[in-house]
């Protein structure tokens, strides 16, 4: 039977590490992750994977490698809906790479479809159709980073066994009680959801 990995990615300090030494039956200790940890029956990455652009790629390598990945959770996916930003308007803080682009080389949108499929190669939403395993999905309402609405393109794309927890009062932050359910989700023999 082939071993499946758990792969844990979150903001530094998110308790990532911790969880992995939990899990483990490691003593707590505190421990900084400079590079992803592959070693062991856990994937642990460094927070600033989710703290930059590359958060995208912990959905995409959970998609492109289905018979390695056991379980996935998501706090606001990034990199998912470029064409729904735009639309929104909120090509700030971590997509504003979108609106410098179009200032710089395509200040009339006349590419405005070529660049948007493009982007497409790299959509979290584009990746959420080939995730197999069970996905714990946590999106924060106020949350002005990831728009909720183009998280849901994330959600309703996967296919897979899912469950979706709403935080009303909360954005793009640590959300207490979703991690909460990160113990139960990634602890026990079978996914919880």
């Amino acid at each position: 039977r082939e071993m499946k990995k758990l792969f844990l990615m979150g903001r530094s300090e998110a308790g990532k590490t911790s969880l992995t030494q939990i899990l483990s039956g490691e003593e707590l200790h505190y421990h900084k992750t400079q590079y992803t940890n592959t070693g062991t029956d856990i994937i642990d990455s460094p927070g600033e994977y989710s703290e930059t652009k590359r958060c995208g790629l912990g959905l995409a390598c959970c998609a492109l490698n289905p018979g390695l990945i056991n379980r996935a959770a998501i706090l606001y996916p990034f990199l998912s809906d470029f064409k729904l930003v735009w639309d929104l308007g909120a090509d700030e803080i971590a997509y504003e790479g979108i609106r410098y682009y179009a200032r710089w080389f395509d200040a009339d949108e006349h590419q405005q479809d070529r660049w948007f499929r493009q982007l497409g190669y790299i959509d979290s939403k584009n990746f959420a159709t080939l995730v197999q395993c069970p996905v714990l999905f946590g999106t924060g309402l106020e949350d002005v980073i990831c728009p909720p609405q183009t998280q849901c393109a994330v959600y309703n794309n996967l296919h897979c066994k899912k469950k979706r927890y709403l935080f009303p009062r909360y954005g793009h932050e640590e959300i207490a009680e979703f991690d909460d359910m990160l113990l139960d989700f990634f602890c026990k023999e079978e996914a919880v959801l």
